[in-house]
């Protein structure tokens, strides 16, 4: 596996560590099309997160998860994996809502990110991921992002 692919894999995987609780599958209804001012909404969920993990935000990162049982006792274990991480730096932005049924949505993200673990030193790499989000009582949240990983 190249350096990119690690990267990447361990980027994806610490977005994925800090959405752990709210993987969980299934599929809503969109039968009407979105509001126009609604298809702003998921973005902006998208783009709180990424700053959330920046400051490594935990109580910020909880609320934009989908709300369930499992994730208001994920709190302790968040702050012990955000403690690891020495470094998270997001470069080049990009932010591209690419489906959007009124109930569901799918957010790409691209940047360039520096990443160390304490203690490491710092790798930059390219990262790619698909945050889903679903729309609970009219408000937006992340279900499960998975990382987009290239074959080299």
């Amino acid at each position: 596996m190249s350096i990119r692919q690690r990267l990447s894999v361990l980027v994806g995987g610490m977005m994925a560590l800090l959405l752990l609780a709210a993987c969980g599958g299934g599929s809503g209804s969109g039968d009407q099309p979105p509001a126009a001012e609604d298809t702003e909404a998921p973005v902006q969920v998208v783009r709180e997160f990424v700053a959330a993990t920046q400051a490594k935000d935990v109580n910020k990162l909880l609320s934009l998860i989908e709300p369930s049982n499992a994730v208001q006792g994920m709190g302790a274990e968040l702050r012990a994996q955000t403690g690891l991480i020495g470094q998270l730096d997001y470069q080049n932005e990009t932010y591209t809502l690419e489906e959007h049924t009124g109930q569901e949505a799918k957010v790409r993200f691209t940047a360039d990110v520096t990443f160390a673990v304490q203690g490491a030193e710092p790798v930059s790499q390219a990262a790619e991921m698909v945050f889903n989000l679903v729309k609970v009582n009219e408000s937006w949240y992340i279900r499960n992002v998975v990382p987009v990983i290239e074959n080299d």
